[in-house]
């Protein structure tokens, strides 16, 4: 029974021994602040491969294409249209050539507008949606400015 127990006993102690460190695996090891740390990757080998990976991705990758001659970009007129002007009076519309007097007082915007193209023989169109009154009073204005105002 000795022998058994004895036996056994060398047998744990040899498997508890073998899992301890060898005297290869503290060559490996760094000393850092007390505390010994192994290092499983090598940081200088991974920096090299990557420089020499990006190096090669260069030389394989696309060229781009160096033009001789700089391309000026020329811009060409295809149409041109003549802008109208709204704000000053053509010579076609005489009536709209001289001073008015108006005194409006609380009327509809719409009939307001009415009176000034039959003064004016001339289109003014007002959407339904327009609604409100208008006040009024001009004295010797010219027509240009009594629609701006």
């Amino acid at each position: 029974m000795k022998r058994l127990t004895k036996f056994l006993l060398v047998f744990f102690l040899a498997a508890l021994l073998s899992g301890c460190k060898t005297l290869d695996t503290f060559k490996q090891e760094k000393d850092r602040d007390g505390i010994k740390e192994t290092t499983l990757i090598d940081t200088s080998k991974v920096v090299e491969e990557g420089e020499k990976s990006i190096e090669r991705k260069v030389k394989e990758g696309p060229k781009p294409i160096i033009l001789k001659k700089s391309k000026e970009i020329k811009r060409k007129t295809l149409t041109t249209e003549n802008v109208k002007n709204y704000v000053s009076i053509p010579d076609n519309y005489k009536n709209l050539k001289q001073d008015i007097s108006i005194n409006f007082q609380g009327i509809d915007f719409s009939y307001a507008m009415s009176l000034m193209a039959e003064l004016g023989q001339i289109n003014i169109i007002v959407g339904e949606e327009v609604s409100g009154t208008v006040t009024a009073k001009l004295d010797n204005v010219p027509w240009d400015v009594t629609f701006q105002t």
